[in-house]
């Protein structure tokens, strides 16, 4: 049972472990500043360089766990690009952790019958509607993808909390006003962040 977050901060102790689990990803976001400059695009395979191998992640979890840490937030990269994610989410699960998924959607509709259950809450990184958010991120058609996915979780009783995370930047000018009645018709959260470096004076 996941300890509540009062107990950590009163003990003086963080509560969140914030994990990228990997930087390889399927998009080209000009406003990234995690993803790996080689071995970027691919489906779910195993893990590369730098990644922790399944049994690491799951003794990681544990031991946060077991430390009073109360939230996983596994993000990336694309955190779908690799194949063990459902195991490792279950395991956080089990450890007794709450456990939030940062992810661009791409990939979620095939791998949600594994994930689903896992995922207390889940961002989706929406920076504009339709093909504009497409070219964004470099991914076509991923848009169309969110709505199905969105569609899907709405029905289901196991759905997670939904949030969305939109970068602001010059590439997406007004984008908020775009995407924050995308957020209130999904039942959604909304959050930002902003990229300077793709700001224009």
């Amino acid at each position: 049972m996941a300890k509540v977050p009062e107990r950590s901060r009163a003990l003086g102790r963080p509560f969140i472990l914030s994990h990228l689990v990997t930087g390889r990803c399927n998009a080209r976001c000009p406003t990234c500043m995690w993803r790996r400059t080689e071995d970027v695009v691919g489906g779910p395979t195993a893990q590369t360089a730098g990644e922790l191998d399944t049994a690491a992640v799951e003794e990681l979890y544990r031991q946060a766990a077991q430390a009073g840490l109360v939230q996983l937030v596994a993000w990336g990269g694309e955190p779908t690009l690799r194949w063990d994610l459902p195991r490792l989410l279950w395991a956080a699960k089990e450890a007794g952790l709450l456990v939030t998924l940062i992810s661009n959607g791409n990939l979620l509709g095939r791998r949600w019958p594994d994930l689903r259950g896992s995922v207390d809450t889940l961002v989706l990184s929406v920076d504009d509607l339709g093909e504009a958010h497409d070219q964004l991120r470099g991914i076509p058609g991923l848009f169309a993808r969110l709505e199905e996915l969105v569609g899907r979780l709405a029905r289901d009783p196991l759905k997670p909390r939904l949030l969305i995370n939109t970068v602001l930047s010059a590439a997406n000018r007004g984008a908020l006003e775009r995407v924050a009645p995308l957020a209130k018709r999904w039942g959604a959260g909304l959050y930002c962040s902003i990229s300077p470096s793709l700001w224009s004076t």
